[in-house]
Parts: C-alpha cells; sequence; structure tokens
C-alpha cells in the first residue's frame, strides 16, 4: 500500500497527514562539481598531445568563436583521434575549463603585481583596481563562451586564484578573509567598521555572490562601465570608510548640513 494519500484536492501527502511540500527546480548547473580533465599527462609525449589539443582548440575559438570549439573539430585540429581526446577531456566543457584556468592564470600574474603596489594606496584606489581587473576576468571568460560561463561561474572565482601578496600559494576561502582582516588592520585610518569579521566575510563572500548572480541572470550588465564604481562603492559601504562621510559632506544620520532647516 502506497504511504502516500490523496486530499480531496488531489493533492499527495505523507502517511502523517502532511502536504507534500512542492520544490523548486535544483540548481545543478550551479552546484555541479566542475569540468575537469580525466587524467593528467605523465609522459612527455602525452604532454605534447595535450598542449597541441589546448592550442587547437584555442586556435579555433579566436579565429571561429566558441561553436566551433567542439570536441571533433578540436581533435581534427590537433591532428589526434578523437578517441586520444576523450583519454584526456571527458567533454568541451572540460576543454574550455582549462582554457579558462589559463586565462585565470594569466590575470593572477598580472593583478598580484598590480596590486601589491597600490596596497598602501588608499582603500578606495585598491578596491577599484581588483574590482575593475575581476571585471576584465569575467568579460574574458565570457568571451570563451556565455553558456560555460554562465554555468560555471561559481568554480571560476577569481578571488581564490589570487596569491596572497607574501605568500606565493593560492588562497582559499579561509586564507581570502584572512587576508582582508589584514587588509582591514592595515588600513585601519580609514576603516570605521567595528564588526571586521562580518566586513570581511562580506568583501570576500558577499561581492562575489553579486558578481556570480550577475554573470548568472544578467551577463549582459558586464559590459557596464557603471560596474567596477558601483562595486566599489558597496565595498567602501562595508567598510564604513571614514573619508566617505567627510567626503559628501553628511553628517552621521546622512543628512547634507545645506539641506538642514
Amino acid at each position: 500500500m502506497s504511504r502516500a494519500t490523496l486530499l480531496p484536492s488531489g493533492k499527495a501527502t505523507h502517511a502523517a497527514g502532511r502536504p507534500r511540500v512542492a520544490r523548486g527546480p535544483r540548481r545543478k548547473d550551479a552546484l555541479a562539481a566542475p569540468p575537469t580533465r580525466r587524467k593528467q599527462p605523465v609522459q612527455k609525449r602525452a604532454e605534447f598531445t595535450v598542449a597541441a589539443i589546448i592550442d587547437a582548440a584555442r586556435e579555433l575559438l579566436l579565429k571561429h568563436g566558441a561553436d566551433a570549439v567542439t570536441t571533433r573539430q578540436v581533435a581534427a585540429r590537433a591532428g589526434v583521434a578523437v578517441g586520444t581526446l576523450y583519454q584526456y577531456f571527458p567533454d568541451r566543457d572540460a576543454i574550455l575549463m582549462h582554457l579558462a584556468s589559463q586565462i585565470m592564470d594569466e590575470e593572477v600574474d598580472r593583478t598580484t603585481h598590480q596590486l601589491a603596489n597600490l596596497y598602501r594606496h588608499p582603500l578606495r584606489e585598491l578596491m577599484g583596481a581588483l574590482y575593475e581587473r575581476s571585471i576584465e576576468v569575467e568579460r574574458r571568460m565570457q568571451a570563451l563562451d556565455r553558456d560555460f560561463h554562465r554555468r560555471h561561474a561559481r568554480h571560476l572565482n577569481f578571488g581564490l586564484s589570487l596569491k596572497d601578496r607574501i605568500s606565493i600559494q593560492p588562497q582559499n576561502t579561509e586564507t581570502l578573509i584572512a587576508s582582508a582582516l589584514r587588509m582591514m588592520s592595515d588600513h585601519r585610518g580609514e576603516v570605521r567598521e567595528t564588526d571586521r569579521d562580518l566586513a570581511s566575510f562580506m568583501i570576500v563572500r558577499g561581492m562575489r555572490n553579486v558578481m556570480t548572480t550577475l554573470v548568472e541572470e544578467r551577463p549582459d550588465l558586464l559590459a557596464s562601465p557603471s560596474l567596477a564604481p558601483m562595486l566599489t562603492r558597496l565595498a567602501m559601504a562595508i567598510f564604513d570608510l571614514a573619508t566617505e562621510r567627510a567626503d559628501d559632506g553628511r553628517d552621521e544620520v546622512g543628512f547634507s548640513p545645506a539641506a538642514s532647516p
């Protein structure tokens, strides 16, 4: 006998009489594991084969666009059998993910040096540069393939790929938050927010989620010139920057003295 019964309305209930809760669609794309290679090349010949596959994919992408990057066309361009390609890459997304990782590495090398030079500059300048670079990375990822970028945006986290300014090891979420805490300490003359644990979490996780949601739902807005300044203003609000209150001419409750009766 079934454990479910029907209400007069026709809705199913559990045996205990509670209505079955309707669930929305699962976000498989956002939560699924990122595509990866099937195996790592060990011998020099295998390394050459993988390099040829990636070079072929990049050439197809640059000359003919994302639609041309198929496993068959990549294999033909690389001069290998499709079966050989599948030994290393299970599908097209795994090839694109490898290209995305290369782009990320290039941007990390460029940005780490830039941010190290800006580290002692005012926070507005430092964070503005960080968001400009982050948006540029997202745009480059989008150029790989819009649908691929949307589906795997949560796995293409530029912040997690950045190196700590005094470490050569890639960061994870915890060390990135610790870096944000240290940054606030180093800029304590500017930061007025007293709950620095919350502020560091919001800067690392909250701001990243804003960017990811934008990529997933409105990728066209990545082209807006207002995006980087807007993200910077949000970050300054989280820090409760001392200079922000002085610059906008407003008092503690947000009213301009000139507008007061």
